[in-house]
């Protein structure tokens, strides 16, 4: 079953319980950088990451990812965002104890990504398109034999964009998989066209084998993917209301 989408990236319901989520995966697009984030409703622990950063662009932009992430899922959950207790495997995943939730993160600058759905095992990816990337280096290590000739056989001009979508893919699939890059990214081939790919058996610890991988419109100069387990037959595009929404039920959320 291909992984159908519904609608484009529109303002979510007030109330999005975990029913919402049988048989669909939801994506949220999340902006970044709209102002100075507060840290009020992040744990501890991630205080302390953001501390540890250098530039305070970045440290914002981790709080605010951060801060959307936890505002998404608390409207799955029903409690505040500063409730939501997280727990992180050997591997680096996070997951919600105790909770029928898997959700991935994913940020750049200017935008965040959170996919949410039943089964822990997705993954997402964004990535601002820039020039600044060595992507020959990364393409002769990560790439397929067969990606490397799809992407020199394209028009120099469609070749950065395409080595996007293809990263992106390979990303979030690693995520999904829960072992990041550990598994090397040439082992596995996510293709560089738009349209969803079937990808089977790459997973050598023997979980589920196939997947779906498909690529998410976002909009320019962003690439972004989704990884799923084959099987999910909906895919719910939400952009996720500010603080200053008139919406109550989200501007409590956002607290």
């Amino acid at each position: 079953m291909t992984v159908a989408a519904v609608g484009t990236w529109g303002p979510p319901p007030d109330r999005l319980g975990l029913e919402a989520l049988r048989g669909e995966v939801h994506v949220w697009r999340v902006p970044l950088g709209a102002g100075v984030p507060s840290a009020r409703c992040l744990s501890a622990d991630e205080r302390e990451r953001a501390a540890q950063f250098v530039f305070e662009e970045d440290r914002a932009r981790f709080v605010e990812a951060r801060r959307g992430l936890r505002t998404v899922l608390a409207g799955y959950l029903g409690v505040a965002p500063g409730s939501v207790a997280f727990e992180v495997s050997r591997g680096g995943k996070p997951s919600l104890p105790g909770r029928p939730l898997g959700f991935s993160l994913a940020y750049t600058a200017g935008l965040a990504l959170v996919a949410v759905g039943a089964s822990p095992r997705l993954g997402v990816d964004v990535e601002r398109v820039r020039a600044d990337v060595d992507a020959e280096a990364v393409v002769s290590v990560a790439f397929t034999h067969e990606e490397r000739a799809a992407l020199d056989a394209l028009p120099p001009r469609r070749r950065r964009g395409a080595f996007f979508a293809c990263w992106t893919r390979k990303e979030a699939l690693a995520k999904a998989l829960g072992q990041g890059l550990a598994r090397a990214p040439d082992t596995y081939a996510v293709g560089l066209g738009p349209a969803p790919l079937r990808v089977r058996d790459v997973d050598e610890h023997g979980g589920a084998g196939t997947w779906t991988v498909r690529e998410l419109s976002v909009g320019l100069p962003y690439a972004a993917a989704l990884a799923v387990p084959a099987g999910v037959g909906r895919l719910r595009l939400w952009a996720l209301p500010g603080p200053a929404t008139p919406s109550t039920a989200w501007r409590r959320r956002w607290r």
